[in-house]
């Protein structure tokens, strides 16, 4: 089975990586809570963090397409359901 690649959803997706790292780096590093209200990072930081919140729904989107072509395999979600419960 030939799998095709697509250079724009590969590119799209290193450019989501880097945003969830961004956004790791914002909120877990508290850079986005650091500043005052009067500070202009403040309000840089937030508008930074709205913009590179989408990266998560980026990648389900991303996942599901490319997995739209994909046969579904059942014995693997019942052995990663079991090792998931047990």
């Amino acid at each position: 089975m030939e799998i095709k690649r697509s250079n724009g959803i590969d590119l799209l997706r290193i450019l989501l990586t880097f945003f969830v790292c961004l956004c790791h780096v914002l909120g877990h590093g508290g850079a986005r809570d650091a500043g005052s209200y009067s500070v202009i990072y403040y309000y840089v930081f937030w508008l930074l963090e709205a913009i590179v919140i989408c990266a998560v729904d980026g990648y389900g989107l991303i996942s599901g397409y490319i997995s739209n072509s994909r046969k579904i395999n059942f014995k693997r979600i019942i052995t990663s359901w079991y090792f998931f419960i047990f």
